[in-house]
Formats: structure tokens, sequence, C-alpha cells
């Protein structure tokens, strides 16, 4: 055995045929990195650690192979190795980096979710004092958008994956609130929602929320006249980039002469907007209730100055 005694502290001698033991700080290292050599017979790389003659452990990266003879019998071993102490140190330090900015990143969620829900409670103080009921329907309707976005921004609060937000959750907190802020006898609407196994970033998942929210908000507002009725939500994605979401509800359709994409209806207007940024379509099926079909294409991150 050779090993380079400037890097492990010994003189030749007490390395030159001595046991491999005596560089290893336990079994299990030399074990893990002969082993699976002797079974493959092929060139194994592998992280691991050393002993040097002080007993300091030291991580190395060795490459092992087997020198064998010409008849296939194994004459030796020979291994390459590396000190990668600066390398676990820079490694390290910017796992620590890292974290620092995903508490901060998740601070940022929590304080902008924070600074929605202020709004949202000063609108709804300011609302006491409106008499007019349409400027009212207004009110509520701007707290409902706010509502929707908080949601997200809580989502990702709680989430352990910043990227990609799982939207199931998000949709189901949003409808349970919807259903409790638009409609006294909440228990007569059924929520019929299929979003599973779908995930967005937050550029995509803010205007589908908001998407979603205008359509339930048109369904609990218009389509029941207080009868008990049921709104569906299917979200699934076609491939990595594009999905399909479908907000349905059994109530009272709109009129076939209703042009939907040219409307004076301020909620319909940010939709069709909203899918204009998506580039993506929208489908209207007023034949039994009213069924929206959207093709959602996912929105790449802008290139920030």
């Amino acid at each position: 055995m050779i090993a380079k005694r400037t890097l492990l502290g010994y003189d030749d001698s007490e390395l030159i045929g001595k046991p491999v033991e005596i560089i290893f700080p336990g079994k299990n290292e030399k074990k893990a990195m002969f082993n699976g050599l002797m079974e493959k017979k092929v060139l194994e790389n592998k992280e691991t650690c050393l002993k040097t003659k002080d007993g300091t452990i030291i991580p190395v990266f060795l490459s092992v192979s087997l020198i064998q003879s010409e008849g296939g019998e194994t004459a030796g071993i020979v291994c390459i190795g590396s000190e990668i102490t600066d390398m676990i140190r820079a490694k390290n330090e910017i796992k620590n980096s890292l974290q620092e900015k995903e508490l901060l990143l998740r601070e940022v969620h929590h304080r902008v979710k924070n600074n929605l829900q202020i709004i949202s409670s000063l609108l709804n103080l300011q609302s006491g004092y409106v008499k007019n009921k349409d400027d009212l329907e207004l009110f509520k309707d701007s707290l409902s958008r706010i509502k929707s976005m908080a949601f997200i921004h809580e989502q990702i609060y709680q989430s352990s994956n910043f990227i990609n937000i799982e939207f199931s959750e998000y949709v189901q907190n949003l409808m349970t609130y919807l259903l409790y802020y638009y409609t006294p006898d909440h228990e007569s609407i059924k929520l019929n929602i299929n979003v599973e196994d779908v995930f967005m970033d937050l550029n995509t998942s803010i205007p589908c929320g908001l998407i979603i929210n205008e359509l339930v908000t048109n369904s609990l507002k218009h389509a029941f006249h207080g009868k008990p009725g049921e709104i569906c939500i299917d979200l699934h994605s076609i491939d990595d980039n594009q999905y399909m979401l479908t907000v349905a509800d059994n109530g009272t359709g709109f009129p076939e002469s209703f042009d939907f994409k040219n409307t004076e209806t301020l909620g319909l207007q940010l939709v069709n907007s909203l899918v204009k940024q998506f580039d993506g379509t929208i489908e209207l099926d007023s034949s039994n209730g009213t069924k929206f079909k959207i093709i959602i294409n996912r929105l790449e991150y802008a290139e920030r100055l």
C-alpha cells in the first residue's frame, strides 16, 4: 500500500506493507469503498473519509480501480484521491446561504399575505359606510380578489417548495371561503373539486386563482337564485407547460345572445384579460347551466432588471 504521506502525515515505512485499514476511520468506509469494486470490477468514484496519523478525519474523493492479471485475476487495487475539504466547506456555505435566502423568501410571502389581509380588513371596515347596494357589491368583489391572492402567498409560506405550488389545497380553501362569503345558505350549494397532482409556479398560480375566483363568484351570485345547485371545478395538466381548467355550474345559464368576450361586466373582462395573458383559449357552453373551458399556458418568469 502506498499513500501520499504529506496528506496523511505518515512516513513511507509506516504505510508500505501495512493493511489498508490504517488509513480508514472505520470498517464501513473500507467496505463501502472496495466491496462494490470487487463485485462489479469497474471503476468506482466515491466520496469517503481518510484518517491521518494524528487521527484527523479528512474528506476525500477516491477513484478506485482493479489491477488484473492476464488471466483475469485480481493483482491489486489502485486508488487515486484528492482532498475535498475546501469543496465540502464551500458546499456547506452555499447550503447555509440558500437556507437563509429560503427563510427570507418565506418571510416575504408571509408579510405579503399579512399586508393583503390588512387591505382586506380596511376595505371590509370601509364597506360598512357604503349605502349604495351596487357599490357594496364592488367592495365585496374586490375583497374576494384580494383574498384569492392572499391564499396563494399563504400556501407558499406553508409549503416547502416555492417553485411549484400544490394547487388542490389552494382551490379547496378558496372555494370554501367564497361559498361562505357569498352564500348565506351555503349548505345548498355542492362543490365538486377535481384538482389532483397539479403544481403551478407563482407566475401562473395567481392569475389562475383569479380566474377561478371570478367564475365561481359569478356562479354563486347569479346562477342559483337561492335554489340548491352544484359548482364543478376540474383542473389537470395537459403537459409540463399547459393546463385545462373547467368551471361549471348547473344553474341558470347565460342567454344565447350573450357575448362573454365583449361585455361590460368587470369580472368577465378580467377573466378574458387573464386568459390572453396566458396566451390561452376560453370557451363557453350554456347548453346545460354554464361551463367555461380554459386552456392555460404556463407563464415563464420575465427577466428582471
